[in-house]
């Protein structure tokens, strides 16, 4: 897991010293009735909060920037300068902004004493526009600009990838569910981002409901403010952005309200004006001492005080207002919100030592407890009580030994809604005690201290809980939730603790840590002393999301679409299965809205989902011209609909029919032709499903539709009662098969719905075996099967070199001789050692003495001319040591940088190979052996088609180390080559099986051993062909392998794959291929 590195950057004295910084995003679209005298109030406010500067939100083309910019700048200068303010291009709002205007802006404020600047150059951020991310190439040039971007909808690896960039922002500032906020995604930047910088985000809280800008869903608030502050202590970012100071339509603003800039409740057509009266400044009363912390790892406290936070209503008072728990617009499972919220006063009290906390709900008092207390006593103390069914006003009160510290005195809870509808925005206030007091900072600062507590999600649950307490918290797997002096440890125990079977190289250092100390749980296992851990490729961990779902009447056939692409809006859809997160087909610009008759809000949003990506069924939806100006009007069939298509094996009939009425979706079909949909068939009271056997959610939708309209094809849909789900019983597949051809044999006696399990039970078990035996292999025959086959082809590549050096290869070299007395002296080099054959021979006058050093000047001359004249590629050509036949009597080699056939050893890239293979042979197993809901396991096409290449390669990969072996008694000179040959073959066999630790260089030295042993017509010859180029199809297969490919692409790359380029594989692979293909298609011969 990478280690987090604190940099400490410092410019010189002709510019401001740069350090670690915290700003306040501003929404400069609020702030149409400012004056310079406003911007001054909110700046001293914002300075006061020991806040660096505000990030000034502009949106293109609004007509407020040049006025407001003025009037911020200006305000800024009359205060002096020391609070600062910079650009952040709002990309979403209003679209792009052109890049001309971007240099302008920059260029015209860029320059101004009151703009934040790292070093002499102007700080420039973004919300989103990834899309012109190559536009900064060119306005970095003309602005100098330091740029930090937010373009998270891309997430940190592919944000990086995008353009350039001096660092990045993160928008994930809130957790996703029923959760509390963790780090993962904040350890993704740090990871991707490398050396460059990292603006990590906090906000307090969030919820929106504007129907006029597409937003009702709010995120889990609660702990929020406390838990992300203790975040940043612990990840110590090079920068901090508060999301957000003024963003009241969001709900988390932490900066004075302004009510003359409420105009966004009208234009996103809010229901009810949420964020009147509910003032956040106490949120801000601790940044002092949390920014302060932050930047100088320790802070004082003068005056001690507390702040509180509630919603106003509990959660199930009043009507949602159509508000969900997370968000389908980005494709989250949504929940209720009443799921995510909870019913607590939240508070956080700044101590100089501990107190006692009391909540007094309707007069009922509460004694309270801290959820999180600072380390040395001093600091942050935070807690929370629940409402408790109790009504009426709220006091929060913090005393010590007695004595009152601060009392809030806050606003009431009732069951009373504004029409109704809950209020999902939080009610802040704060109170501070009556007197400083003389000055009290923790005995610790934050570099003397270390990770006390923590969490981890999942499988790293307890591994995080516990290797977290005792300081090691890496923040790729883990969650850092406080910080103290470091813990004694546990006695060690000496254990070396590895990842268990299948987990990935992201718990080594825990279950190493962990298990060292005791605490050994599932996730890892103890392996002897100097044991190298084996780990799965490591992979993100899979986002859950709807992958199923179903609607009522005319929303069935949209709701099955949409929510199998993760697009399942709770008011309208029922989802059915979580499962990985999917990856929709891309959407057009096609306009869309619901058909005559039918319910705007239950329809508009999955029109616009479903019409974008092809699948607008007229009964449901409209799309196109009969869409403008927002009204439906009859018929409502799109002008530029698929009216023709086509798909491949079974879904050929399936994609005719349903693409010639406009339904043609993509991963299923090819549309060949578009044009004015024709008006669909009478719908029949009909529920179509896959056929037992075939890939449920490959057929689903096609089925659901097409039998709907009447076409039902039987090898390919069920309908009604034929109709199967996951716990459903079926016939026994009870029958045995050791082979693929004893599955082909048996024929149609099979039924339909068994075929996939047999093949892939068959394949599970090949993969297996073949591992096992290419493990015995490689412990006990590697060694001697590699010296044969080094020795070999070191015998064809020498005497090439000895020639070489015979003749004009020396030219290239310069020598230096060691005399007896241990001086070095320049010296010619020595042409030829070839024809000094007899031990202690005499040594002909024109030799070198004994002891002489080749030094290659010319390696690039050198190795051209080697590769012109013999062939011989650079990497099988070392510079090493020559034993010359005669030894003086210290019995030393006596010729050293002398080139010399080199042969690199595979073993390494072998075993990594036989590690992915295994893994995925895991997986097999598994899915195989899943008897039960075998029939209808998602994609068990793709699990057979993913796995039939892997499999069948890995087999005849065994035979050939195998026949190596066997043949290793023989010494001819041709057996010795068709060993070598053998041996060759079988690393290609599984070369695409080793991911990342494979090089193109290790390409280059197959590419010219390979040249000495084969002929044009040999497998090895076919097999290199398709593996010499890295992104060809055969990698895709593998791609599941190697980590780089979901099970569904690797399938579809498996289904494209050319019959000649399978059949360079070799009959012993190609045959089992083609009969598993054949088999899956009902196209057999057999019973």
């Amino acid at each position: 897991m990478r280690l987090i590195c604190l940099l400490v950057l410092m410019l010189g004295a002709a510019y401001e010293v740069q350090a670690k910084a915290v700003f306040a995003h501003f929404m400069v679209g609020n702030t149409a009735s400012f004056s310079v005298a406003d911007w001054e109030h909110d700046i001293i406010q914002a300075r006061d909060a020991h806040i660096d500067a505000f990030a000034l939100n502009i949106a293109n083309g609004d007509p407020l920037n040049a006025p407001s910019l003025s009037n911020a700048f200006t305000a800024a200068n009359n205060l002096g300068a020391t609070f600062k303010l910079f650009f952040s291009f709002d990309y979403a709002g209003n679209g792009d902004w052109l890049k001309e205007n971007v240099i302008k802006l920059i260029n015209q404020y860029g320059s101004n004493a009151a703009y934040y600047k790292v070093g002499p150059q102007p700080f420039v951020s973004t919300f989103e526009g990834p899309d012109r991310a190559q536009d900064w190439i060119d306005i970095r040039t003309q602005t100098n600009c330091y740029f930090v971007p937010s373009w998270s909808s891309l997430g940190a690896k592919a944000a990086m990838q995008a353009g350039p960039v001096d660092g990045l922002f993160s928008w994930g500032a809130w957790p996703e569910g029923p959760n509390d906020m963790n780090t993962l995604i904040d350890a993704s930047y740090l990871y991707f981002l490398g050396d460059k910088k990292y603006m990590m985000p906090v906000s307090p809280w969030f919820f929106t409901n504007m129907p006029g800008y597409h937003k009702n869903w709010l995120w889990r608030g609660d702990d929020l403010w406390y838990d992300r502050w203790q975040q940043v202590l612990w990840v110590q970012p090079d920068f901090v952005e508060i999301i957000s100071w003024n963003d009241y339509g969001e709900s988390h603003y932490i900066g004075p309200i302004h009510i003359s800039e409420f105009t966004a409740f009208d234009t996103g057509k809010s229901p009810y004006n949420y964020a009147t009266g509910l003032t956040h400044d106490g949120w801000r009363l601790f940044l002092p001492y949390l920014i302060d912390t932050y930047k100088n790892n320790i802070s004082s406290i003068t005056q001690e005080g507390a702040v509180a936070w509630f919603r106003q209503q509990p959660a199930t008072a009043c009507g949602t207002g159509g508000t969900t728990g997370n968000t389908i617009s980005q494709l989250q499972n949504e929940y209720p919100p009443s799921d995510i919220v909870q019913d607590k006063v939240f508070y956080s009290a700044l101590l100089a030592s501990d107190a006692t906390v009391t909540v007094s709900i309707g007069g009922v008092e509460q004694i309270g407890t801290w959820r999180n207390v600072p380390s040395d006593g001093v600091g942050i103390y935070h807690g929370s009580v629940p409402f408790n069914g109790n009504l009426g006003a709220v006091y929060v009160t913090i005393s010590r030994n007695g004595a009152i510290i601060a009392q809030i005195n806050a606003a009431p809870i009732s069951t009373q809604c504004v029409d109704g509808i809950e209020n999902w925005n939080a009610f802040v206030a704060s109170a501070t005690a009556g007197n400083t007091i003389a000055p009290v900072e923790p005995s610790h600062s934050l570099s003397d201290m270390e990770c006390i507590a923590g969490f981890g999600i999942n499988n790293y649950a307890g591994l995080c809980s516990f290797a977290c307490s005792y300081g090691y918290c890496p923040i790729g797997a883990c969650t850092c939730s406080a910080l103290g002096t470091a813990r004694d440890k546990p006695e060690a125990t000496g254990d070396h603790g590895c990842p268990a079977e299948g987990l990935d190289g992201s718990y080594l250092g825990l279950c190493d840590f962990s298990c060292n100390y005791c605490y050994c749980p599932d996730a890892c296992t103890i392996k002897p002393a100097g044991y190298v851990c084996q780990v799965a490729p490591t992979q993100d961990p899979p986002v859950p999301a709807c992958v199923a779902g179903t609607g009522d009447g005319n929303l069935e056939g949209l709701c099955a679409y949409s929510c199998s692409y993760g697009y399942c809006p709770a008011e309208s859809c029922t989802c059915t299965k979580i499962g990985p997160k999917p990856i929709p087909p891309s959407a057009s610009s096609i306009s869309s809205c619901p058909a005559p008759g039918m319910d705007f809000d239950s329809y508009n949003d999955l029109c616009a989902f479903t019409c974008s990506r092809g699948y607008c069924p007229a009964g449901a939806c409209s799309s196109g011209d009969s869409c403008s100006g927002g009204n439906s009007t009859s018929g409502g069939n799109s002008t530029n609909s698929c009216i023709a298509g086509y798909g491949e094996g079974n879904l050929a009939g399936l994609c005719s029919f349903a693409c010639s009425y406009g339904f043609c979706p993509e991963d299923q079909c090819t549309c060949t032709a578009n044009g004015t949909a024709p008006a669909l068939p009478d719908a029949l009271d009909v529920i179509g499903c896959p056929a037992a056997g075939l890939d449920y959610d490959t057929y689903l939708n096609l089925c659901s539709f097409t039998c709907a309209y009447g076409y039902c094809p039987s090898g390919a849909c069920a309908s009604d009662d034929g109709c199967f789900s996951p716990g459903d019983d079926f016939p026994d597949c009870n029958q045995e098969f050791d082979s693929i051809d004893a599955v082909f044999a048996a024929g149609d006696s099979i039924p339909m719905y068994c075929r996939n399990m047999y093949i892939l039970q068959v394949q599970a078990q090949n993969l297996t075996q073949s591992l096992t035996e290419y493990n015995q292999l490689l412990s006990k025959n590697y060694d001697k099967k590699f010296k044969v086959y080094s020795d070999y082809i070191k015998s064809q590549v020498q005497p090439d070199l000895n020639e070489c050096m015979e003749s004009n290869c020396v030219q290239y070299f310069d020598c230096t001789e060691t005399k007896k007395d241990g001086s070095i002296v320049p010296s010619y080099c020595p042409g030829t050692i070839w024809n000094w054959q007899k031990e202690g021979g005499p040594r002909p006058p024109r030799y070198a003495p004994p002891k002489a050093h080749y030094h290659c000047k010319d390696t690039q001359g050198f190795f051209a001319y080697l590769a012109s004249k013999y062939k011989i590629d650079n990497s099988t050509v070392v510079f090493g040591s020559w034993d010359t036949a005669y030894h003086d009597s210290s019995g030393e080699v006596l010729w050293d940088g002398f080139p010399m056939a080199y042969v690199p050893n595979p073993k390494d890239l072998i075993g990594n190979s036989i590690n992915n293979l295994t893994v995925f042979s895991n997986m097999l197993n598994d899915v195989a052996l899943d008897e039960q809901d075998f029939p209808f396991i998602s994609n068990t096409a793709d699990y057979v088609d993913a796995a039939a290449i892997p499999v069948y390669m890995t087999a005849q990969s065994v035979t050939s180390m195998s026949a190596v072996v066997e043949e290793a008694k023989h010494i001819t000179e041709e057996k010795r080559k068709e060993m070598a040959l053998l041996f060759l073959t079988s690393f290609l066999f599984v070369l695409p099986a080793i991911g990342e630790a494979f090089e193109a260089a290790d390409l280059t030295a197959i590419a010219s051993i390979l040249s000495l042993l084969s002929n044009s017509g040999d497998v090895a010859v076919s097999i290199y062909s398709l593996v010499e180029d890295p992104s060809s199809i055969l990698f895709d297969i593998f791609g599941i392998i190697t980590g780089v490919k979901s099970l569904t692409e690797a399938a579809a790359a498996r289904r494209a794959m050319k019959a000649e380029d399978i059949a360079k594989l070799g009959i012993e692979v190609s045959t089992p291929v083609t009969k598993t293909s054949k088999i899956e298609a009902g196209c057999l011969t057999g019973g």
